[in-house]
Protein backbone atom coordinates (compact mmCIF):
# COMPACT_ATOMS: atom_id res chain seq x y z
CA UNK A 1 0.00 0.00 0.00
CA UNK A 2 0.98 3.50 -0.95
CA UNK A 3 -0.66 4.59 2.27
CA UNK A 4 1.66 1.90 4.34
CA UNK A 5 2.47 3.06 8.13
CA UNK A 6 -0.32 5.71 7.85
CA UNK A 7 -3.54 3.83 7.13
CA UNK A 8 -5.78 2.04 9.66
CA UNK A 9 -7.82 -1.40 8.82
CA UNK A 10 -11.35 0.39 9.23
CA UNK A 11 -9.94 3.34 6.76
CA UNK A 12 -8.65 0.42 4.60
CA UNK A 13 -12.14 -1.58 4.40
CA UNK A 14 -14.04 1.76 3.56
CA UNK A 15 -12.33 2.38 1.17
CA UNK A 16 -12.14 -1.21 -0.24
CA UNK A 17 -8.13 0.07 -0.57
CA UNK A 18 -6.15 -1.89 -3.20
CA UNK A 19 -2.29 -2.17 -3.35
CA UNK A 20 0.38 -3.42 -5.42
CA UNK A 21 -0.53 -6.88 -4.80
CA UNK A 22 -4.28 -6.84 -5.90
CA UNK A 23 -3.44 -9.11 -8.77
CA UNK A 24 -2.44 -12.00 -6.01
CA UNK A 25 -4.67 -11.29 -3.50
CA UNK A 26 -7.38 -8.92 -4.38
CA UNK A 27 -8.96 -5.55 -3.16
CA UNK A 28 -10.17 -5.52 0.27
CA UNK A 29 -13.61 -6.25 -0.40
CA UNK A 30 -11.83 -9.47 -1.34
CA UNK A 31 -10.30 -9.78 1.79
CA UNK A 32 -13.15 -9.46 4.35
CA UNK A 33 -14.82 -12.30 6.53
CA UNK A 34 -16.82 -10.29 8.78
CA UNK A 35 -17.36 -6.38 9.94
CA UNK A 36 -18.66 -4.99 12.92
CA UNK A 37 -20.31 -0.94 12.08
CA UNK A 38 -21.90 1.44 14.39
CA UNK A 39 -25.18 2.31 12.30
CA UNK A 40 -25.90 6.30 11.69
CA UNK A 41 -29.03 5.29 14.13
CA UNK A 42 -25.93 4.15 16.56
CA UNK A 43 -26.66 0.43 16.50
CA UNK A 44 -24.30 -1.64 15.84
CA UNK A 45 -23.97 -4.95 14.13
CA UNK A 46 -21.38 -7.27 14.34
CA UNK A 47 -21.15 -10.13 12.10
CA UNK A 48 -17.46 -11.33 12.82
CA UNK A 49 -17.52 -14.84 12.88
CA UNK A 50 -15.51 -15.54 9.67
CA UNK A 51 -17.84 -17.83 8.08
CA UNK A 52 -16.78 -18.72 4.52
CA UNK A 53 -20.69 -19.28 3.93
CA UNK A 54 -23.73 -18.01 5.46
CA UNK A 55 -26.29 -17.62 2.82
CA UNK A 56 -28.73 -16.35 5.24
CA UNK A 57 -29.86 -13.10 3.12
CA UNK A 58 -28.19 -10.59 1.75
CA UNK A 59 -24.29 -9.92 2.05
CA UNK A 60 -24.36 -6.66 4.39
CA UNK A 61 -20.68 -6.82 4.84
CA UNK A 62 -19.82 -5.29 1.23
CA UNK A 63 -22.12 -2.63 1.25
CA UNK A 64 -19.70 -0.51 4.00
CA UNK A 65 -16.69 -1.44 1.85
CA UNK A 66 -16.12 1.31 -0.27
CA UNK A 67 -18.71 2.92 1.23
CA UNK A 68 -16.08 6.00 2.62
CA UNK A 69 -17.98 6.22 5.24
CA UNK A 70 -20.90 7.42 4.15
CA UNK A 71 -23.06 4.50 6.02
CA UNK A 72 -21.48 3.45 9.05
CA UNK A 73 -18.80 3.94 11.37
CA UNK A 74 -16.25 0.19 10.83
CA UNK A 75 -15.37 -0.74 14.67
CA UNK A 76 -14.13 -4.26 13.76
CA UNK A 77 -13.27 -6.71 10.92
CA UNK A 78 -12.42 -10.36 10.44
CA UNK A 79 -10.06 -10.81 7.47
CA UNK A 80 -8.35 -13.43 5.70
CA UNK A 81 -4.85 -14.26 6.27
CA UNK A 82 -2.52 -15.60 4.17
CA UNK A 83 1.14 -17.44 4.80
CA UNK A 84 4.15 -14.99 4.89
CA UNK A 85 4.85 -15.18 0.70
CA UNK A 86 8.83 -15.96 0.01
CA UNK A 87 8.86 -13.74 -2.98
CA UNK A 88 11.77 -13.06 -6.17
CA UNK A 89 11.79 -10.08 -7.86
CA UNK A 90 12.68 -8.54 -11.05
CA UNK A 91 13.41 -5.44 -12.96
CA UNK A 92 12.59 -5.36 -16.66
CA UNK A 93 12.67 -3.39 -19.72
CA UNK A 94 9.92 -3.59 -22.15
CA UNK A 95 9.32 -2.03 -25.73
CA UNK A 96 5.88 -1.50 -25.85
CA UNK A 97 2.48 -1.88 -23.62
CA UNK A 98 1.59 -4.51 -25.53
CA UNK A 99 4.39 -6.44 -24.99
CA UNK A 100 3.95 -6.25 -21.35
CA UNK A 101 0.06 -7.57 -21.49
CA UNK A 102 1.66 -10.48 -23.64
CA UNK A 103 4.23 -11.18 -20.54
CA UNK A 104 1.80 -10.71 -18.40
CA UNK A 105 -0.76 -13.59 -20.26
CA UNK A 106 2.66 -16.15 -20.38
CA UNK A 107 3.67 -15.77 -16.95
CA UNK A 108 -0.15 -16.41 -15.86
CA UNK A 109 -0.37 -19.57 -17.71
CA UNK A 110 3.07 -20.63 -16.57
CA UNK A 111 2.48 -19.67 -12.53
CA UNK A 112 -1.06 -18.68 -12.35
CA UNK A 113 -1.89 -16.91 -9.26
CA UNK A 114 1.80 -16.97 -8.02
CA UNK A 115 2.25 -13.45 -9.56
CA UNK A 116 1.84 -10.88 -6.84
CA UNK A 117 3.08 -7.62 -8.11
CA UNK A 118 3.29 -6.60 -12.08
CA UNK A 119 3.52 -2.77 -12.28
CA UNK A 120 4.30 -0.66 -14.88
CA UNK A 121 6.38 2.16 -15.47
CA UNK A 122 7.15 4.86 -18.31
CA UNK A 123 11.01 4.93 -18.25
CA UNK A 124 10.19 9.17 -18.39
CA UNK A 125 9.15 8.14 -14.39
CA UNK A 126 11.70 6.44 -13.60
CA UNK A 127 14.42 9.30 -14.59
CA UNK A 128 12.13 12.33 -12.82
CA UNK A 129 12.13 10.09 -9.81
CA UNK A 130 16.17 9.30 -9.87
CA UNK A 131 16.61 12.79 -10.70
CA UNK A 132 15.09 14.01 -7.32
CA UNK A 133 15.66 10.97 -4.96
CA UNK A 134 19.01 10.98 -4.40
CA UNK A 135 19.31 7.60 -2.65
CA UNK A 136 17.45 6.01 -5.74
CA UNK A 137 19.38 4.11 -8.62
CA UNK A 138 17.84 3.21 -11.65
CA UNK A 139 17.97 -0.82 -11.78
CA UNK A 140 18.00 -0.79 -15.64
CA UNK A 141 19.94 2.36 -17.41
CA UNK A 142 18.72 2.07 -21.22
CA UNK A 143 16.61 3.23 -23.94
CA UNK A 144 13.20 1.29 -23.98
CA UNK A 145 10.08 3.50 -23.27
CA UNK A 146 8.36 1.02 -20.11
CA UNK A 147 9.58 -0.69 -17.15
CA UNK A 148 7.93 -3.98 -15.34
CA UNK A 149 8.24 -4.78 -11.89
CA UNK A 150 7.43 -8.34 -11.45
CA UNK A 151 6.88 -10.04 -8.28
CA UNK A 152 6.84 -13.81 -7.74
CA UNK A 153 5.44 -15.36 -4.47
CA UNK A 154 5.92 -18.85 -3.74
CA UNK A 155 6.11 -21.44 -0.57
CA UNK A 156 10.03 -21.38 -0.57
CA UNK A 157 12.88 -18.46 -2.23
CA UNK A 158 14.54 -20.86 -3.99
CA UNK A 159 11.03 -21.84 -5.76
CA UNK A 160 9.77 -18.71 -6.56
CA UNK A 161 13.90 -17.56 -7.79
CA UNK A 162 14.08 -20.84 -10.26
CA UNK A 163 10.72 -19.99 -11.37
CA UNK A 164 11.78 -16.73 -11.92
CA UNK A 165 15.04 -17.50 -13.94
CA UNK A 166 13.03 -19.90 -15.90
CA UNK A 167 10.14 -17.28 -16.80
CA UNK A 168 12.65 -14.49 -17.56
CA UNK A 169 14.73 -16.76 -20.21
CA UNK A 170 11.87 -18.14 -22.56
CA UNK A 171 10.20 -14.53 -22.72
CA UNK A 172 13.65 -13.03 -23.46
CA UNK A 173 13.57 -15.94 -26.33
CA UNK A 174 10.30 -14.17 -27.05
CA UNK A 175 11.08 -11.04 -27.64
CA UNK A 176 9.16 -9.55 -24.81
CA UNK A 177 11.63 -8.70 -22.89
CA UNK A 178 14.76 -6.48 -24.11
CA UNK A 179 16.79 -6.23 -20.63
CA UNK A 180 16.13 -7.33 -17.39
CA UNK A 181 17.53 -7.95 -13.82
CA UNK A 182 16.86 -10.42 -10.84
CA UNK A 183 17.14 -8.55 -7.39
CA UNK A 184 19.74 -10.53 -5.66
CA UNK A 185 18.65 -8.87 -2.25
CA UNK A 186 16.22 -7.68 0.20
CA UNK A 187 18.21 -4.57 -0.22
CA UNK A 188 17.73 -4.31 -3.68
CA UNK A 189 14.22 -5.32 -3.88
CA UNK A 190 13.57 -2.55 -1.80
CA UNK A 191 15.03 -0.22 -4.12
CA UNK A 192 13.08 -1.49 -7.15
CA UNK A 193 9.95 -1.04 -4.82
CA UNK A 194 11.25 2.83 -3.24
CA UNK A 195 11.31 3.88 -7.26
CA UNK A 196 8.34 2.57 -8.44
CA UNK A 197 6.41 3.89 -4.71
CA UNK A 198 8.56 7.33 -5.33
CA UNK A 199 6.80 7.90 -8.25
CA UNK A 200 3.62 10.04 -7.17
CA UNK A 201 5.97 11.91 -4.65
CA UNK A 202 8.27 13.17 -7.09
CA UNK A 203 5.33 14.13 -9.36
CA UNK A 204 3.72 16.02 -7.01
CA UNK A 205 7.21 18.32 -6.31
CA UNK A 206 8.74 18.43 -9.43
CA UNK A 207 5.30 18.76 -11.59
CA UNK A 208 2.14 20.62 -12.29
CA UNK A 209 -0.07 17.97 -12.95
CA UNK A 210 -3.65 16.28 -13.58
CA UNK A 211 -3.94 13.21 -11.95
CA UNK A 212 -6.20 10.24 -12.90
CA UNK A 213 -6.96 6.76 -11.13
CA UNK A 214 -8.78 4.84 -13.99
CA UNK A 215 -9.09 1.26 -15.40
CA UNK A 216 -9.68 -0.29 -18.43
CA UNK A 217 -9.34 -3.82 -19.62
CA UNK A 218 -6.20 -5.15 -19.66
CA UNK A 219 -6.24 -5.51 -23.02
CA UNK A 220 -7.18 -2.02 -23.53
CA UNK A 221 -4.27 -0.17 -21.71
CA UNK A 222 -2.26 0.75 -24.61
CA UNK A 223 -5.56 2.21 -26.75
CA UNK A 224 -5.89 3.95 -23.95
CA UNK A 225 -3.05 5.68 -23.26
CA UNK A 226 -2.06 5.98 -27.25
CA UNK A 227 -5.81 7.59 -27.69
CA UNK A 228 -5.46 10.33 -24.75
CA UNK A 229 -2.52 11.11 -26.07
CA UNK A 230 -3.65 11.68 -29.43
CA UNK A 231 -6.55 13.41 -28.49
CA UNK A 232 -5.00 15.81 -26.18
CA UNK A 233 -1.80 16.72 -28.36
CA UNK A 234 -3.98 18.13 -30.88
CA UNK A 235 -5.37 20.91 -28.58
CA UNK A 236 -2.76 20.95 -26.23
CA UNK A 237 0.90 20.20 -27.72
CA UNK A 238 4.02 19.70 -25.65
CA UNK A 239 2.60 18.61 -22.31
CA UNK A 240 4.14 15.77 -20.37
CA UNK A 241 2.16 12.09 -20.29
CA UNK A 242 2.94 10.39 -17.07
CA UNK A 243 1.70 6.59 -17.00
CA UNK A 244 2.12 3.85 -14.09
CA UNK A 245 0.51 1.27 -11.80
CA UNK A 246 -0.90 -2.06 -11.92
CA UNK A 247 -0.96 -3.32 -14.99
CA UNK A 248 -1.77 -6.66 -14.10
CA UNK A 249 -5.36 -5.55 -12.87
CA UNK A 250 -5.80 -2.27 -15.59
CA UNK A 251 -5.41 0.12 -13.27
CA UNK A 252 -3.59 3.18 -14.40
CA UNK A 253 -2.73 6.15 -12.38
CA UNK A 254 -1.73 8.73 -15.55
CA UNK A 255 -1.24 12.22 -15.30
CA UNK A 256 -0.63 15.14 -18.20
CA UNK A 257 1.71 17.71 -16.42
CA UNK A 258 3.95 20.21 -17.00
CA UNK A 259 6.47 21.95 -15.11
CA UNK A 260 5.97 24.03 -12.40
CA UNK A 261 7.80 26.71 -13.68
CA UNK A 262 6.80 26.69 -17.21
CA UNK A 263 6.27 30.15 -19.02
CA UNK A 264 3.01 29.41 -20.33
CA UNK A 265 0.85 26.93 -18.06
CA UNK A 266 -1.73 25.12 -19.83
CA UNK A 267 -2.67 22.54 -17.04
CA UNK A 268 -4.41 24.03 -14.97
CA UNK A 269 -6.25 26.43 -17.59
CA UNK A 270 -7.50 23.52 -19.19
CA UNK A 271 -8.67 21.29 -16.48
CA UNK A 272 -12.01 20.87 -17.91
CA UNK A 273 -10.84 19.65 -21.71
CA UNK A 274 -8.45 16.93 -20.04
CA UNK A 275 -10.64 15.27 -17.85
CA UNK A 276 -13.23 14.97 -20.72
CA UNK A 277 -10.86 13.73 -22.77
CA UNK A 278 -9.66 11.14 -20.16
CA UNK A 279 -13.06 10.02 -18.67
CA UNK A 280 -14.63 9.62 -22.01
CA UNK A 281 -11.73 7.60 -23.30
CA UNK A 282 -12.17 5.43 -20.23
CA UNK A 283 -15.72 4.85 -20.20
CA UNK A 284 -15.37 3.99 -23.88
CA UNK A 285 -13.02 1.52 -23.95
CA UNK A 286 -15.32 0.16 -21.20
CA UNK A 287 -13.81 1.50 -18.03
CA UNK A 288 -13.70 3.20 -14.60
CA UNK A 289 -12.68 6.80 -13.87
CA UNK A 290 -12.05 5.54 -10.29
CA UNK A 291 -10.14 2.40 -9.96
CA UNK A 292 -9.08 2.28 -6.84
CA UNK A 293 -8.72 5.86 -4.88
CA UNK A 294 -12.88 6.35 -4.83
CA UNK A 295 -15.60 8.99 -5.36
CA UNK A 296 -14.95 11.41 -2.29
CA UNK A 297 -16.03 15.04 -3.12
CA UNK A 298 -13.89 15.72 -5.95
CA UNK A 299 -15.68 13.17 -8.27
CA UNK A 300 -19.37 12.74 -6.76
CA UNK A 301 -20.66 15.44 -9.54
CA UNK A 302 -19.14 13.58 -12.41
CA UNK A 303 -20.12 10.55 -11.44
CA UNK A 304 -23.46 10.36 -12.88
CA UNK A 305 -21.90 11.39 -16.28
CA UNK A 306 -20.75 8.14 -16.60
CA UNK A 307 -23.02 6.14 -14.48
CA UNK A 308 -26.00 4.69 -15.58
CA UNK A 309 -29.18 6.75 -14.10
CA UNK A 310 -30.80 3.12 -12.21
CA UNK A 311 -27.51 2.50 -10.50
CA UNK A 312 -27.21 6.32 -8.87
CA UNK A 313 -30.80 5.82 -8.22
CA UNK A 314 -30.61 2.37 -6.31
CA UNK A 315 -27.18 4.32 -3.89
CA UNK A 316 -29.29 6.93 -3.18
CA UNK A 317 -32.12 4.43 -2.14
CA UNK A 318 -29.37 2.50 0.04
CA UNK A 319 -27.93 5.91 1.85
CA UNK A 320 -31.34 7.46 2.55
CA UNK A 321 -32.61 3.87 4.01
CA UNK A 322 -29.92 3.78 6.27
CA UNK A 323 -28.89 7.52 6.94
CA UNK A 324 -31.93 9.07 6.77
CA UNK A 325 -30.53 12.16 8.65
CA UNK A 326 -27.49 12.26 6.18
CA UNK A 327 -25.08 12.29 9.30
CA UNK A 328 -22.25 9.59 7.57
CA UNK A 329 -19.90 11.85 5.91
CA UNK A 330 -22.58 14.10 4.02
CA UNK A 331 -21.56 15.10 0.78
CA UNK A 332 -19.44 12.32 -0.49
CA UNK A 333 -19.57 9.57 -3.11
CA UNK A 334 -23.50 10.21 -3.65
CA UNK A 335 -26.20 13.56 -3.84
CA UNK A 336 -29.50 12.88 -2.12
Amino acid sequence: LGSQGTATIGGLVSTNAGGCAVLRYGMMRDLILGLEVVTPAGDIWTSTSGLRKDNTGYDLKHLYCGAEGTLGVVTAATLKLFPIPRTATAWLAIQTVEKAVELLSNIRAQVGDCITGFEFMGQQSISLTVDHIPTSRDPLPGPAPWRVLLELSMPSEEDAEKSLESILEQNFEQNLIEDGVIANSMAQTQNFWAIREGIPEVKRSALTAMNFDVSVPISKVSSFLDECKQAIDVQLPNLEFIAFGHLGDGNIHYSIAEPKNCAIPQVRANSVLIETIVNETTTKLGGSISAEHGIGLLKRDTMPIYKPAVELEMMRSIKRALDPKNIMNPGRVISV
